[in-house]
């Protein structure tokens, strides 16, 4: 999440194609890594009977639904 603020933040000071185009990159090669690692801590909430599975369930679903 750090890593991904402040590639966000250095949006804001780039000049020309080819920044844009590699913090672009640098950005989403950031956000890859946030994704199994949301996974991952939801299933950490909750007992192990299974409630810790219905945060990451609402928030695939709502992933679904916003596309």
């Amino acid at each position: 999440m750090v890593t991904w603020g402040m590639v966000s933040a250095a949006m804001v000071f780039m000049h020309g194609n080819g920044l844009f185009y590699g913090l672009r990159f640098a950005l989403g090669d950031a956000e890859a890594a946030f994704f199994p690692g949301a996974a991952l801590y939801f299933t950490y909430c909750g007992s192990r009977s299974g409630s810790g599975r219905r945060p990451w369930a609402v928030s695939i679903s709502a992933c679904a639904l916003r596309s």
